[in-house]
């Protein structure tokens, strides 16, 4: 009977968040999507382990192999169709969802708390996972793409704990051990964040199966010094990443640290108060004073934590769990881009929705089903209803400057979602206001040049390439558009009559990338309608030393030396 409500339950959870995700499978890429799968090269053998293994040290997969092999075969199956990245991002959340109930309901029948709970575990689990589940906050981490990232090494994490727990249970298979370790370095491939994961799983072992840190430790050692073995690899995993960073200790870290005071509690607001969500939150820094009340809130709560572990353990670890899970992007260690992001709460989550659970069904008995129910549904309309925001990149990006209205990477990209729907005039107008504002931003003056591109001017567009090269002079996609710009440019002299005109700008684009194979050949083009004949030779010689097969560079070389005899 037991065995037949568990898995009636796990039916109902995977066919709830099917539901609830129903609308999000045709959104469009946006944001860390582009670098990620539609400019990703090393995509585009999934077979050729070297190169997908080795994720773009400028992208946000960087630093994460085994998310850029899930991207791969994502891509193999169907290429850039995004409905197939959605599919699997949802299968991973269901998967998350399945093994959070597992872990719940074999805690709830653990001894600390199998007198209170165990004899409801299998409704209790459920409905602490379906408002886990079903929660808008999730939307981040489940329909935007990118943030797949959060959602696997969400489940990595939960397979670890799982593992640990069946590991624990009498007459337990010797392999659960180490599908903990495995778990465990997939999600270190994965995402950064499974690096707390060991003590993470020390406290739930001293909590509910061991009964101290000593004889967790006794017990499962050779686990213990697996998962530290496996979180070791992220030294290898972060070298030479170039898209995220993070500032030296001192005063930056000091900033980020009071910064995360205000940003902790407005967690906690978004948790009980899901309004209102914002995509990208952008780079902001909090005034010491500002952030005296949040040090205050985060210090007290961090202190009733801290006193429930020693007096009432249960409690005390889902406040561990929330806390330490935050840890790596909310505490010293000041994190590129944004201190504030709503996929961070993926697993977090999971301890509040736990606790509001247990508390409710304490204090109502079981009268808390109705409000659960309702609980349920709430989220799974406020689900849906967010959903239809990631339909529409214009509509998302709009929203988000409705809130963060400095927020320079939201206006980049709403200036971009008006150039994709035909509105160039209104495009180029944001950019040019953002530019105002962040006159450094490399990425507004390429997207800038980028419209300009398609108004035909030339000429202001190479100007604002060539700042993306000083802003940015290694980051290869910039100087890759500087470099096509100058030769559009001077193929469009050419054609107008002003050959002469053009060999500077040729000549730029050679200069700014020298492996650029079409830029010699336009340049011994123009040189030879210039009767330039030994130069021109030269250029066409260096073009086929770049690509041998290149189109016309054989009979092109041809009549220059013909024309030098």
């Amino acid at each position: 009977m037991a065995r037949r409500a568990t898995l009636l339950a796990a039916l109902l959870l995977a066919a709830a968040i099917a539901v609830a995700w129903s609308n999000s499978l045709d959104g469009p890429f946006v944001l860390d999507d582009r670098p990620n799968i539609a400019e990703n090269p090393t995509l585009r053998a999934p077979l050729d382990w070297g190169r997908v293994l080795q994720p773009p040290a400028n992208a946000s997969v960087a630093g994460r192999p085994l998310l850029n092999l899930s991207f791969a075969l994502n891509f193999a199956v169907g290429g850039t169709a995004v409905r197939g990245y959605h599919v699997v991002n949802l299968a991973l959340h269901i998967a998350a969802a399945l093994v959070l109930f597992g872990l719940l309901r074999r805690t709830l029948l653990t001894r600390p708390l199998r007198g209170r709970f165990g004899g409801a575990a299998v409704p209790l689990a459920a409905t602490a996972t379906l408002l886990w589940a079903l929660h808008p906050l999730q939307t981040e981490s489940v329909t935007y793409v990118s943030q797949r990232a959060e959602s696997l090494v969400g489940l990595c994490y939960l397979v670890v704990v799982y593992a640990v727990g069946r590991a624990a249970a009498p007459g337990a298979s010797r392999g659960w051990p180490a599908v903990a370790v495995l778990a465990c370095l997939a999600g270190v491939l994965t995402k950064e964040a499974i690096v707390t994961a060991p003590l993470v799983v020390l406290l739930y072992d001293r909590t509910f199966l061991a009964g101290s840190f000593r004889a967790a430790w006794r017990e499962r050692r050779a686990v213990y010094l697996g998962l530290l073995a496996a979180c070791g690899v992220l030294a290898w995993t972060m070298t030479g990443i170039t898209h995220r960073g993070v500032a030296a200790p001192g005063a930056a870290s000091l900033g980020y640290a009071l910064t995360e005071c205000r940003v902790l509690p407005g967690y906690l607001k978004l948790i009980a108060w899901p309004y209102p969500l914002v995509f990208d939150y952008g780079e902001f820094a909090v005034a010491p004073a500002a952030a005296l009340g949040g040090a205050l809130t985060v210090g007290a709560l961090l202190g009733v934590v801290g006193f429930a572990l020693r007096r009432r353990p249960p409690l005390g670890f889902a406040g561990a769990w929330f806390f330490l899970l935050l840890a790596p992007t909310s505490s010293v260690v000041p994190i590129a881009f944004q201190p504030m992001a709503e996929n961070r709460l993926y697993l977090p989550l999971a301890a509040v929705t736990t606790t509001a659970v247990l508390l409710a069904y304490r204090l109502a008995g079981r009268r808390f089903a109705l409000a659960g129910a309702g609980a349920i549904a709430v989220g799974a309309l406020l689900t849906l209803r967010r959903n239809v925001d990631y339909q529409d990149r214009l509509a998302l990006w709009a929203g988000t400057l409705a809130q963060r209205p400095d927020n320079f990477r939201a206006q980049n990209e709403y200036a971009l979602s008006l150039a994709a729907a035909g509105r160039t005039d209104a495009a180029e107008a944001s950019l040019r206001r953002s530019l105002a504002e962040h006159p450094d931003a490399a990425t507004l003056h390429r997207n800038l040049a980028v419209v300009l591109m398609r108004r035909g001017e030339f000429e202001e567009a190479i100007q604002h390439f060539a700042a993306v090269v000083r802003l940015q002079p290694d980051l290869p996609s910039g100087r890759e558009q500087y470099a096509r710009a100058e030769i559009d440019l001077g193929l469009r002299l050419v054609q107008s009559g002003r050959p002469a005109d053009a060999l500077d700008h040729f000549q730029s684009a050679i200069r700014v990338k020298p492996d650029a194979a079409d830029a010699h050949y336009a340049l011994g083009n123009t040189l030879a309608v210039l009767g330039r004949f030994a130069a021109a030779a030269g250029e066409f010689e260096a073009t086929l030393r770049l690509d041998p097969g290149y189109p016309g560079g054989r009979d092109c070389l041809a009549r220059a030396q013909a024309a030098l005899r």
